[in-house]
């Protein structure tokens, strides 16, 4: 949650922002949800979801520009908005003075963001956090001995990042001792930086928060239980492991009285006054403080999969009419199907490739029965030249006609004097015109 008290800014007119949205439609979808003082999203790579925003837009904050197109992420602060393309590009828009929406040109891919007052922070696909835009109270120098982060949230003036090891660490602004990590916080798993205070989870799913404590936002009920999520603003709230929403702290304007008809819920966001709770079936719920919009949901809005609150607006991604990827059940037989898929493919591979070898065989075979007709033809020809016989019908080949006048010629007339001779010629024209006729036959 952000508000807005930059120097020489003006106060917010009264007046109410149409609803904005993008108008490309996504395809299938996953979400997550960060804890953050603006709850950044992340749905899966490829899929992407319909940005829309409500509530004071003074900035164009909520007038999401035609070429978002799909966004994987999103986080709405005190005058800008912020989103990830699937590709993991950032991209912002609404109030720029201090040059908030303008990610620099060496950010890298990025899977979260977080947006200030008057900043912006983005978490980096290798972990490491980048920040840019005003630097009043040291918002944007990140500690050079951070490490690698999972999550990041975004208050007033001050950052709150959860380390790869469960540790938190804070920086900026620190009058309310908002930056001032208790030392027995221990490991946590979740983080939200409210205006002036900040909140975490506990591996064991307790809550811890500290800084300024405007109307008991830090004091923790006893009877919490183990928590999943939080949010901040002026107020603090968390979302228990049953889905079931509590808020305590500032409540001028309702924003702590949970709804008794809310249901079940898989995300939550804090605004200055208002709060923004997201059901198990994708209905967005807001109240509290509402002089802008912020906390009407538009009546066309349908299924979410991710909400992000700050000052005086809400953002959303929305889900336009396709069918969800709902269960690792479906996920799986989706598996199986395909796998029954491949073992067919591999079995007709496998009949191909038997096939193949076999026209290999026969192809050798027909191979080595011309190489012997070759032969013969050659030794015949050798010994017609030697007795003085050869192509007689003088076609320019030695072939069966002349073979079988080579036989009579050599036939039992001259048997006695040319026995050995007869017998080798009868033989071997015998077995010429055997594979002769065999040849031609195949052939």
């Amino acid at each position: 949650m952000i508000i807005r008290n930059h120097p020489g800014t003006r106060g917010p007119t009264k007046e109410r922002a149409t609803v904005a949205r993008t108008q490309d439609k996504p395809k299938t979808v996953l979400a997550f949800i960060t804890a953050a003082g603006a709850v950044a999203a992340v749905q899966t790579a490829g899929a992407g979801g319909t940005v829309r925003g409500w509530g004071y837009n003074d900035s164009g904050q909520c007038s999401v520009p035609a070429d978002v197109g799909f966004c994987v992420a999103v986080s709405t602060g005190y005058g800008h908005t912020l989103a990830i393309r699937p590709d993991g590009t950032v991209q912002g828009w609404g109030q720029n003075e201090y040059g908030e929406c303008y990610a620099p040109q060496d950010l890298g891919l990025c899977t979260r963001v977080a947006a200030g007052c008057g900043y912006s922070i983005a978490l980096r696909q290798d972990g490491g956090v980048r920040a840019w835009g005003v630097n009043e109270y040291g918002e944007c120098v990140v500690p050079p001995d951070l490490g690698v982060c999972t999550a990041i949230a975004t208050g007033h003036h001050f950052v709150v990042a959860l380390r790869q090891d469960g540790g938190v660490r804070a920086w900026g602004r620190l009058d309310y001792g908002q930056c001032y990590v208790p030392k027995d916080l221990g490991a946590c798993t979740a983080i939200a930086a409210g205006v002036n205070h900040a909140v975490a989870i506990q591996q064991g799913g307790g809550v811890r928060a500290w800084g300024d404590n405007k109307a008991g936002a830090v004091d923790v009920p006893a009877d919490l239980g183990a928590c999943t999520a939080v949010a901040a603003g002026y107020h603090t709230v968390a979302l228990r492991q049953d889905g079931v929403v509590r808020a305590w702290g500032y409540n001028k304007n309702g924003q702590c009285d949970v709804p008794k008809d809310l249901g079940a819920c898989t995300a939550i966001a804090a605004g200055k006054g208002h709060t923004v709770a997201l059901r198990q079936d994708g209905i967005v719920r807001a109240w509290g403080a509402n002089g802008y919009g912020q906390s009407y949901v538009p009546d066309d809005l349908g299924a979410c999969t991710a909400i992000s609150a700050a000052e005086y607006q809400t953002v959303a991604l929305g889900v336009d009419t396709f069918a969800l990827v709902s269960s690792s059940t479906e996920l799986a037989a989706g598996n199986a199907s395909l796998a029954k898929e491949i073992g067919l493919l591999e079995k007709e591979r496998g009949i191909l490739q038997q096939q193949s070898a076999a026209l290999e065989d026969q192809v050798l075979a027909k191979t080595t029965a011309l190489d012997g007709c070759e032969s013969t033809n050659t030794a015949l020809t050798a010994q017609a030249a030697v007795k003085g016989r050869g192509d007689s019908d003088s076609d320019g080949t030695i072939g069966q006609s002349d073979l079988y006048r080579l036989f009579l010629h050599w036939g039992p007339a001259s048997a006695a004097e040319n026995s050995g001779d007869l017998k080798a010629i009868s033989r071997s024209v015998k077995s010429a015109i055997t594979a002769i006729k065999l040849s031609r036959r195949r052939r």
